[in-house]
């Protein structure tokens, strides 16, 4: 059936109900009521986070030609080994993320990214580490019921374990001290302050209701429906910082003598210099603005402590 088929049919309901004995109901156009809100919101968005969509763009841009690049390798090596599918799947998984994530933003539903926003975090980790460890790819997609995913959770992911996977990948790829330091202290932070949202706790449910608008963020906007808040910056750095390091990670294992089995097929040469030139583009642009990001997002994250 048509939407427009069901919605003559609600319409001779709502009107059969006014008539027996509700003549002061009102209904709702909630077609028209979205497309306002989200109207409105992607004008401040486009006004105020110019820089964040931009650079946003440009991670996903790189994330479109890597999965391009891994999936023409894919084809050219022997497809009866699971392993050298699951990065590719993994990756598929972080491009629709950021595309949900940036469109929840930019239409002032950044409470609802939030939860979004820790899963790819999660996911660049898995990603990461079963491009690098042949083994952990092949019992991460070996697992056959909720019991054996548990059981493989508790022993390589939860409790700090992928991340020391992670922090040693990293290391191993040559991130200087300084700047892993950096990387794995934001990481940490960003995660206890989106933890709230993915357990929906008080402090989560009021952000859906009550947040600093992006255009006055003196002021606290209520609404049922969101507005776009002085958050966007921190959510939105959260995301480019974590497609950045992720690139890096994945370009430097693109160069490697013996390289991880997903990259171990042939790929066309324009293929290889558009992933390289993808993700220096993203490199340079998300360095030159770097100090900016970390200004807005401090300044944005601080509001949320207040």
């Amino acid at each position: 059936m048509s939407y427009e088929s069901v919605q003559e049919e609600i319409n001779r309901y709502w009107q059969a109900w006014k008539d027996r004995g509700f003549p002061k109901a009102e209904h709702v156009n909630v077609e028209s009521f979205l497309a306002d809100a989200e109207r409105k919101a992607v004008q401040d968005s486009t006004a105020y986070l110019g820089l964040h969509l931009a650079l946003i763009d440009e991670a996903m841009h790189f994330l479109l030609i890597l999965y391009v690049f891994t999936d023409e390798h894919r084809k050219s090596i022997s497809y009866d080994k699971a392993p050298s599918a699951c990065f590719l799947l993994l990756l598929c998984r972080i491009f629709s993320l950021t595309v949900a994530i940036r469109k929840l933003i930019v239409t002032g539903l950044d409470d609802a990214a939030r939860p979004l926003i820790r899963s790819l975090l999660e996911t660049t980790d898995l990603a990461v580490v079963t491009l690098v460890d042949e083994e952990f790819a092949k019992n991460y997609t070996c697992v056959e019921s909720d019991l054996d995913e548990d059981d493989f959770w508790k022993k390589n992911v939860g409790y700090g374990k992928i991340e020391q996977r992670v922090k040693q990948i990293m290391t191993n790829a040559g991130l200087g001290d300084d700047e892993l330091a950096s990387y794995l202290e934001g990481r940490k932070c960003s995660k206890k302050w989106l933890s709230p949202d993915v357990h929906a706790c008080f402090s989560s449910a009021i952000s859906a209701y009550g947040r600093p608008p992006i255009t006055d963020p003196g002021a606290i906007a209520l609404s049922v429906l969101g507005s776009v808040s002085i958050y966007s910056f921190s959510l939105l750095g959260i995301v480019i910082a974590e497609i950045y390091h992720f690139g890096w990670v994945v370009v430097r294992h693109t160069t490697l003598e013996v390289k991880p089995l997903s990259f171990c097929g042939t790929v066309p040469e324009e293929i290889q210099q558009s992933l390289v030139a993808a993700f220096l583009t993203l490199e340079e642009t998300f360095m030159s603005h770097h100090e900016e990001l970390i200004t807005q997002a401090t300044l944005s994250q601080n509001s949320d402590d207040e």
